[in-house]
């Protein structure tokens, strides 16, 4: 339950224009997603919008657009009967599972430059409010199941908001905020009213008439002059979890899918394997499931190989690292492409650690678990946070953006000066117990 903008998530939302309004939706100014999945929804069908703008964007289709719509259908066919079934669950109306259509083309990891990301596009803070997070192991707002179960309950927010699906969908495309003003200022609560007047952007006013023509074009192609390239591979689909890191090669073979094919049923995993130490959530088809159940359970545990993501701390180096898991240094030299030399290791960068058997690894997870509790009494009540450094960070503005001192940077990170830091590497950062998520964010 998220409460007011005393989260972190609403900042987000208001940061990147999404407003929320839950007082004119709910009558409290708290978020709970059970009582959003309570909103009933009246039907919506694109057949009873027919007019001018509309059948101009289909000419359009037909026209100069035909090539990029047709590769987007090619796509829909794989993704919308995956989309169909989880808005059934939520009684989202089928014929708005083609809206990604307009937003993202149905490419699950496109991004835009807002940073918008997945195939229903949603902003990093919009995507916590309804439980999508991220990591550096997978994606959740790439995830099809999971991103379209948080579209589904944002849909109803949006129409419990405005009781009008046309406005619904226009408010996806500007936020809440702007078309509850346009609604205000022109006093009609007709879409194509507000279009006669400016305040509304163009991309808004032709948002929701693009979307009908391409939904009306992607449920009768034919009729429209497109051809249809259907595939039943990815009709029926099993969700299956898989516990500790997999390799993405071994759990295709395993389901008798490429690498390619597996990756568009789970375009949310970031890496080459499942995250480790925990059970992640695979898509593979129905009619492969107890094939691949099979072929997963032939693996002892004990011969299993699974993988450690290590951070390198001041006087660390690669012998010491193998000795600690138990492994041979050459096999993590071979797995992890930033080790120039076994001398190159440096506090704050990330390795792969190979480690075989299961029952090894839980013991890592023990040892290191307790050497984190060790470290963080070492620097001090509060909060452990690791921070990503940026081609604009320098140690100056790193410690201004989280009031701490730059000689306690240097301590905890093994520093030997200021040019030891460089883009893509992680310094550990101690916060102090008195700040908190919301101050931070307004430094």
């Amino acid at each position: 339950m998220l409460t007011g903008c005393r989260s972190l998530e609403f900042l987000a939302m208001a940061n990147e224009g999404r407003d929320v309004n839950l007082i004119a939706v709910f009558g409290t100014d708290t978020l709970d997603l059970q009582e959003i999945d309570k909103i009933t929804l009246k039907g919506f069908s694109i057949s009873d919008f027919d007019n001018s703008k509309v059948r101009e964007f289909v000419q359009i289709y037909q026209t100069s657009g035909r090539n990029v719509l047709s590769a987007i259908l090619s796509r829909a066919d794989v993704y919308v009967p995956m989309i169909l079934d989880v808005f059934r669950e939520h009684g989202i109306p089928d014929d708005l599972a083609y809206l990604p259509i307009i937003e993202s083309g149905f490419r699950p990891k496109a991004v835009s430059p807002a940073g918008a990301t997945g195939v229903w596009q949603f902003m990093y803070g919009t995507g916590r409010m309804y439980g999508l997070n991220n990591d550096y192991w997978h994606e959740d707002r790439s995830d099809i199941f999971r991103s379209t179960h948080a579209a589904a309950r944002h849909l109803k927010y949006l129409y419990k908001r405005f009781d009008n699906w046309l406005l619904a969908i226009a408010a996806y495309n500007a936020g809440c905020g702007k078309i509850g003003k346009a609604i205000e200022m022109y006093d009609t609560a007709d879409f194509w009213n507000l279009c006669r007047y400016p305040y509304l952007k163009k991309e808004t006013k032709d948002y929701v008439p693009k979307f009908i023509a391409a939904a009306m074009i992607a449920k009768n192609p034919g009729h429209y002059g497109f051809d249809r390239i259907q595939s039943d591979k990815f009709q029926n689909v099993a969700a299956v979890g898989v516990t500790d890191a997999f390799e993405k090669n071994l759990l295709a073979q395993g389901c008798g899918l490429t690498i390619s094919e597996f990756d568009i049923l789970n375009p949310a995993l970031k890496q080459w394997a499942t995250p480790p130490g925990k059970t992640y959530t695979i898509y593979l088809p129905s009619s492969a499931k107890d094939a691949f159940l099979s072929n997963i359970a032939t693996i002892p545990e004990e011969k299993r190989v699974t993988f450690r993501r290590y951070m390198a701390r001041s006087g660390d180096n690669l012998s010491h690292i193998a000795r600690k898991f138990g492994v041979p240094v050459n096999p993590i030299v071979a797995l992890n492409k930033n080790i120039r030399s076994r001398h190159s290791i440096e506090a704050g960068e990330f390795y792969f650690i190979p480690i075989k058997g299961l029952e090894n690894a839980r013991k890592a997870d023990v040892q290191f678990s307790a050497a984190d509790k060790n470290f963080r009494s070492e620097t001090g009540s509060g909060y452990l946070f690791l921070h990503e450094v940026s081609r604009w960070d320098t140690l100056y503005s790193i410690s201004r953006m989280y009031n701490v001192d730059i000689a306690d940077i240097y301590k905890w990170n093994g520093l030997v000066s200021k040019f030891s830091i460089r883009p893509g590497r992680f310094l550990i950062i101690q916060i102090p117990a008195e700040e908190t998520f919301c101050s931070l964010t307004a430094k």
